[in-house]
């Protein structure tokens, strides 16, 4: 019997579920993971799963490694597997579509990320019950609810990923996440009135200013920071990391002259936060 090793795909579901799990889920173990060093930031699994993905392009061919490239914890659990591994690492410049995916697949792999650039996806070309792929529907479902507050095709009661498929099964975890995210901060009470949410993303390009002023501010106004979160290249940042310092302008400034954060020209920052329609 031979399996494939894909430790990327280990690396950025396990960094997703640390960072933004919140949903319950019995029987799925966590394995040990790469170190980030060894691993690709532009692979297919990076932009799928980090909802903070900077770059404009993705990388869904892989190359056969050598064991001997790995750290020692992931060699040990390779070896006691009893099975025969191949292992695989995402490449720009050479590689296999292992993965199988079909031109509908990477056709909304496209507007994925699309939606992970602009925070922003046009999905009217598109018929839903016209998609052959699971992976396909999947990636439909995650972009119709954040984009247009769409749910119908999103049934949590009938799984629609085919349980000998790892990378289904855990975008499917990753869907049915964010809808309960989504779902749970789109509108809240206040005073006996509705109020209505919608997320926003804020992509920031470090250049020379910004470096010298450790600050830049947002495009709208947040409507709670407790629900405010802040990316460097990809990396969720800790609320030590930086401040919130807010504005006349209602928006907020994310600033980190006291706290020691490294930000250099070129880095891209994201922040995530709720504000009101």
């Amino acid at each position: 019997m031979t399996r494939e090793y894909l430790p990327e795909l280990d690396y950025y579901f396990n960094k997703y579920w640390e960072d933004r799990g919140e949903i319950t889920v019995y029987d799925v173990p966590k394995p040990e993971v790469e170190n980030i060093d060894n691993l690709s930031t532009d692979s297919i699994f990076a932009m799928m799963f980090n909802v903070a993905y900077s770059h404009y392009y993705y990388n869904y061919r892989f190359v056969e490694q050598e064991l001997s490239i790995f750290s020692r914890p992931i060699k040990d659990r390779l070896r006691s597997s009893g099975t025969t591994t191949k292992y695989y690492l995402s490449d720009s410049t050479a590689g296999t579509n292992i993965l199988l995916l079909t031109e509908e697949n990477i056709s909304l792999l496209n507007k994925l990320l699309t939606y992970r650039s602009t925070n922003t996806v046009d999905l009217t070309d598109i018929e839903y019950t016209d998609l052959e792929g699971r992976l396909s529907k999947l990636i439909y479902q995650y972009l119709n609810f954040m984009t247009q507050d769409e749910y119908q095709t999103l049934n949590v009661s009938d799984l629609i990923s085919e349980s000998g498929n790892l990378l289904e099964n855990l975008f499917e975890l990753f869907v049915i996440n964010e809808a309960h995210k989504k779902m749970k901060n789109s509108s809240i009470i206040v005073s006996g009135s509705t109020i209505i949410l919608r997320p926003q993303r804020d992509l920031q390009e470090i250049d020379e200013d910004i470096v010298l002023s450790k600050q830049w501010e947002t495009l709208e106004t947040p409507y709670s920071t407790a629900e405010f979160y802040v990316f460097l290249n990809g990396n969720l940042l800790t609320d030590s990391q930086y401040n919130l310092i807010d504005t006349t302008n209602l928006t907020v400034l994310i600033d980190w002259n006291s706290t020691g954060l490294s930000v250099v020209e070129d880095d891209v920052m994201i922040a995530d936060y709720y504000t009101e329609v």
